[in-house]
């Protein structure tokens, strides 16, 4: 049996919950802070 959910059904369930853009915003900024930090640690 396949699972039928996706990824795209939880970016409609934060639209519906409107939502979307924050944690949308929120998740960007994670991956940036995460590279610039992998970055400083792999200057030393």
């Amino acid at each position: 049996m396949a699972n039928k959910q996706s990824g795209s059904d939880f970016e409609k369930f934060l639209k519906e919950k409107e939502i979307f853009e924050e944690c949308n915003a929120k998740a960007v900024k994670r991956v940036i802070t995460f590279q610039l930090e992998k970055n400083l640690k792999n200057r030393k």
